[in-house]
C-alpha cells in the first residue's frame, strides 16, 4: 500500500475504515471494528481489499447512493431484508456494516459474473434478498466498470497462478470484515490443516473422492469445498479423467450450503475459481451445488450425502438474537438435545445443535461425520443430551474419534476448547473412543498424543485418560454416597458481606468492622460500624488461598453472615431485635444505589432470582446451611488448572477479636467442599479425603473429565471410599493426609507415599461393613453403616 494510501478519502471512507460501531443488531452493543486493514498480495484481497483505491472509491458512492435512497420505498425494504439476517429492524440498521457488507457483495457479484461468463458489472440478481442491491445499484457507471476490469484482471491473475486450491475468497472476505464483526456471526477462518485433518477422517481421499458426496452444510466462503474440489482433481488426474468428467464428479460430489446469503455467494465464487479452468470456453457454466438454507431447519430427505463435514458457526444461545434463538431452541427440543426449558446458562452453543441436525436431515445411514466444535460438548452438563449419541428416532450414532485442538491453538482469536469430533450414523459407540491431545511444539510443528475417552455416569461425560489408565474408571467414576459436595456462600455483594475487620467494638459482644468499595463492580458505600461478634467468621475467600495440604485464611477481612439457611430465614423485624447493629449496617448499604437506581443489597442477581421469590428479606445471601458452618472442611478451588485440596478447622477470628475461640471458617462461592460437623472421627475423615484428592490417581481421573480450569462438585462424578477409622490404609491416608498439612505441603516422600496408598486402597476396593459417616458418634454408627 502506497505510503499515502489514507490520504483523499471523504467522509464516508475515513469513518468506515476506522469506526468502532455500538452495533444493536447482531450482538450486545461492543464497539466491534467493520472493515479491516491488513495488507495481502492475494488476487482478490489485494485488489479489492481496504487499503486498494477501488475499496475507497466504491465504499464513498455506496454511502452516497444509500444516503440518496435510505428513506424510499426500496430503501426502507432493503434495509428491512439486510437487518432480518441478524434479527433487527430497518430503524436500527447499521449503516457502516451495512455499506461493508454491500461492498463485499457487490464485489463477489461481479467476479461471479466474470466467472459464469457474463458481463462483469452485472448484478446478482440473489444480492437482493439479502437488500445489497439498492445502494449497489445507485453507483455511477465509472466506478461499475473499475470494478467489472479489476474483477477480470482478478480472475486472470488467480487463473494464470494456478491458485485452485488456495481460499481465495476467504482472504477476501477476511480482509474486508474485521474478525471482531466476523466473531459477533460466529464464523471464524479455518485453517489449512484443520480443514486436512477433518476431510482425513471422514475419509474423502484417494479413491473415495471420486465415488463419494461430501456436504458443507455451514460453509461460509468454501474453506472446505476448494480442498475438497482439490481432492478429487487430483484423483480424477491420477485416473486419467477427462476435464468434462472431472467438472462433473466435482459438481457431483460436492456440495455446500450457508443461512447467510452473502456467505453462501462468497462460497460459489470460490467454488467457481476451483473448477474455472474445468469448463470450457464455448460451455455453459455449471450450475453450483451450494444454496442459502438454514442447517437448523427440519426437512425430508432426497439430499443425502456420505459425508458431512465443517465448522458450524460457536454462538452460545444467551448470545443469539431472539428469533434465531427461538429457532435454534425449538430444533434442539426437536432433537433431545436438551430438556425443555433447560438451556446450561453459558455452556451450551449452537454448534451440537447444528451437527445432529444435519446428521438427521443430510447424512445417510453409513454416512460420517466430522465437525469443527467446542470441546465442551463433551464434559459440560448442558450437553448431556447430545452425548446421548441418538437421533430423535433412536437411530445410534458411533462416535469414532475426537481430536482436541485447544493446545495448538488453530483459532487464536478465540478463547474456547476446540476439538474435532467424528461419528458414524446407524451404529453404536463402542468404548471406550480414541482421544487424539494436539499441541503446538516449539519448532513450531504440531505434535499430538493418544488417549482414550470413557463415559461417565450420570451425564455421559467423557473422561480422557492414558491408555493405561482405564482402570481409574471402574474404581473412581460414579458419586460419592458418603460425601457431597457444596458450593461456598454467594453474597453478591463482597465489600459488604466480606468486611475489613478492624478491632473489638465498643461493647462486648460487638466487633468493629469497615466496608470495603474496591472488593467489587458494585458502587459499596465506605463506612464503619460495630456488628455482632456472632455473625462474624473467619473467611477462605478463593484459589490463591488453597493449595494442596495448604491454606491461607484472610487475616484482615471476615465473613458476615446473617442468614444460617436459605429455609426459615428471620424476618426484618425478629432479625432488627436480635442482632440490631448488623440490621443497621446491611440496611445502611442497602441504602445505596446500583447503577440503575435499585436498592444495593435488593439489586444483587442471586437475590433477585432466587431469594427474593421465596420472600427472603433483603439481606440474606445464598448457598447457606448448617454445611456452611461445618467445624472441619476439606476444599479446593472451583476453577483451577489442577486439582489441589486442603483441610481447613476451626480459628479464632483474625487479631484474636473474639478472645481464643475457636469459629468455623466460611467458604466463599469460589470453592467447593466437603463439611464434616465436628464428630469424634471427622479430622481424622477430612485428612482422609484430603490425602485421596491430592493423590495422583485421582487428579489424573479429575483432570480426565472436568472441564478445563473448572473443578466444580466433584463428588457427582468422583467416587470416594468412606472413612472406615478402624481399616489400617485408611488410618494410613490419614496420617499422611495430617503430615503434610503440618509442613504446609507434601514433600516427595510423602506425596509417593500418598500415591502408593491411594492405589492400593483403590485396588483393594470397600467391603460394605463399617462405613463411617460425617459427624456419627463413634464405631457404632460406623458398624451400622450409616452414610452422611
Amino acid at each position: 500500500m502506497p505510503s499515502d494510501g489514507h490520504r483523499g478519502r471523504t467522509q464516508e471512507t475515513q469513518v468506515l475504515f476506522t469506526f468502532l460501531s455500538a452495533n444493536a443488531i447482531i450482538g450486545s452493543g461492543r464497539p466491534v471494528a467493520i472493515i479491516a486493514t491488513a495488507e495481502t498480495t492475494a488476487p482478490l484481497a489485494a485488489r479489492f481489499g481496504p487499503p486498494s483505491a477501488i475499496a475507497r472509491e466504491a465504499i464513498d458512492a455506496l454511502g452516497a447512493a444509500w444516503a440518496r435512497r435510505a428513506r424510499t420505498r426500496a430503501g426502507r425494504a432493503a434495509a428491512g431484508r439486510w437487518a432480518a439476517l441478524f434479527d433487527g429492524e430497518p430503524s436500527g440498521v447499521d449503516r457502516h456494516a451495512f455499506l461493508a457488507q454491500s461492498y463485499l457483495g457487490l464485489v463477489l457479484a461481479s467476479v461471479e459474473s466474470v466467472l459464469r461468463g457474463g458481463r462483469a458489472d452485472e448484478l446478482d440478481p440473489g444480492l437482493g434478498s439479502i437488500g445489497l442491491d439498492v445502494p449497489a445499484a445507485g453507483l455511477g457507471r465509472p466506478i461499475r466498470e473499475r470494478i467489472a476490469a479489476a474483477a477480470i484482471d482478478a480472475v486472470d491473475e488467480a487463473r494464470a497462478a494456478g491458485d485452485r486450491g488456495a481460499d481465495l475468497v476467504g482472504e477476501l472476505y477476511a480482509a474486508v470484515l474485521a474478525a471482531s464483526f466476523r466473531r459477533r456471526l460466529g464464523e471464524f477462518y479455518t485453517p489449512r490443516w484443520v480443514v486436512d485433518l477433518v476431510l482425513d477422517e471422514v475419509g474423502f481421499r484417494g479413491a473415495a473422492a471420486l465415488t463419494r458426496s461430501v456436504l458443507d452444510p455451514c460453509c461460509g466462503a468454501g474453506a472446505f469445498l476448494v480442498p475438497a474440489i482439490g481432492r478429487v482433481r487430483r484423483r480424477a488426474e491420477a485416473a486419467r479423467l477427462t476435464r468434462a468428467e472431472t467438472l462433473a464428479r466435482v459438481v457431483a460430489h460436492v456440495r455446500g450450503g450457508d443461512v447467510h446469503p452473502l456467505a453462501a455467494l462468497a462460497a460459489r465464487v470460490s467454488y467457481r475459481l476451483a473448477i474455472a479452468d474445468l469448463v470450457g470456453a464455448r460451455e455453459a457454466p455449471p450450475v453450483v451445488p451450494i444454496e442459502a438454507a438454514c442447517a437448523l431447519e427440519p426437512g425430508e430427505g432426497g439430499d443425502e450425502v456420505d459425508l458431512v463435514v465443517g465448522n458450524p458457526p460457536w454462538v452460545r444461545f444467551g448470545e443469539l438474537p431472539g428469533r434465531s434463538r427461538d429457532r435454534a431452541a425449538a430444533a434442539a427440543r426437536r432433537l433431545g438435545i436438551v430438556p425443555r426449558g433447560r438451556w446450561g446458562g453459558t455452556e451450551l452453543d449452537v454448534s451440537g445443535v447444528i451437527a445432529l441436525a444435519a446428521t438427521e436431515r443430510h447424512l445417510r445411514d453409513g454416512g460420517t461425520l466430522s465437525f469443527v466444535v467446542t470441546a465442551t460438548h463433551l464434559r459440560a452438563p448442558a450437553s448431556a443430551g447430545l452425548r446421548r449419541l441418538r437421533l430423535p428416532d433412536g437411530t445410534p450414532l458411533r462416535l469414532r474419534r475426537v481430536h482436541e485442538l485447544t493446545a495448538a491453538r488453530p483459532f487464536p482469536e478465540v478463547s474456547a476448547d476446540v476439538a474435532v469430533v467424528t461419528w458414524e450414523r446407524g451404529r453404536e459407540t463402542r468404548w471406550p473412543i480414541a482421544w487424539e491431545r494436539w499441541e503446538a511444539a516449539r519448532d513450531g510443528r504440531r505434535r499430538r498424543s493418544r488417549r482414550c475417552a470413557h463415559p461417565l455416569p450420570p451425564d455421559d461425560r467423557l473422561c480422557v485418560l492414558p491408555p493405561d489408565r482405564g482402570e481409574l474408571v471402574a474404581a473412581l467414576a460414579g458419586p460419592s454416597p458418603a460425601w457431597r459436595g457444596r458450593k461456598g456462600i454467594t453474597t453478591d455483594c463482597n465489600g459488604v458481606y466480606f468486611p475489613r475487620l478492624l478491632g473489638p467494638g465498643e461493647t462486648s459482644g460487638l466487633t468493629s468492622v469497615e466496608t470495603r468499595p474496591d472488593a467489587g463492580r458494585r458502587p459499596v458505600p465506605s463506612f464503619r460500624a460495630s456488628v455482632e461478634t456472632e455473625l462474624l467468621f473467619p473467611l477462605l475467600k478463593g484459589a490463591a488461598d488453597v493449595s494442596a495440604f495448604a491454606t491461607a485464611p484472610r487475616d484482615d477481612v471476615v465473613a458476615l453472615v446473617p442468614n444460617r439457611t436459605i429455609h426459615r430465614i428471620p424476618d426484618e423485624e425478629t432479625f432488627a431485635a436480635d442482632h440490631p447493629r448488623a440490621f443497621d449496617y446491611l440496611r445502611r448499604a442497602d441504602a445505596a444505589r446500583d447503577g440503575r437506581g435499585r436498592p444495593l443489597l435488593q439489586a444483587r442477581s442471586t437475590f433477585r432470582t432466587r431469594l427474593a421469590p421465596t420472600g427472603a428479606p433483603f439481606y440474606a445471601v445464598a448457598n447457606v446451611g448448617p454445611y456452611a458452618f461445618a467445624a472441619w472442611k476439606v476444599v479446593w478451588a472451583e476453577i483451577a488448572a489442577g486439582l489441589a485440596a486442603a483441610v481447613i478447622g476451626p480459628r479464632p477470628l483474625p487479631g484474636s477479636v473474639a478472645g481464643r475461640r475457636r469459629r468455623p471458617v466460611v467458604c466463599d462461592h469460589k470453592l467447593y467442599f466437603i463439611a464434616l460437623p465436628g464428630g469424634p472421627d471427622d479430622e481424622q475423615a477430612a485428612h482422609f479425603l484430603c490425602a485421596l484428592l491430592n493423590a495422583e490417581p485421582v487428579r489424573t481421573f479429575v483432570d480426565g473429565f472436568a472441564a478445563r480450569l473448572q473443578r466444580g462438585a466433584l463428588t457427582e462424578q468422583l467416587r470416594l471410599p468412606a472413612f472406615r477409622p478402624r481399616a489400617r490404609r485408611h488410618r494410613r491416608l490419614a496420617e499422611l493426609g495430617r503430615r503434610a498439612h503440618d509442613r504446609g505441603g507434601a514433600d516427595a516422600r510423602t506425596a509417593a507415599a500418598i500415591d502408593d496408598a491411594t492405589w492400593a486402597l483403590l485396588r483393594e476396593g470397600e467391603p460394605s461393613e463399617l462405613l463411617y459417616s460425617p459427624g456419627s458418634r463413634g464405631q457404632a454408627a460406623a458398624r451400622r453403616g450409616t452414610r452422611g
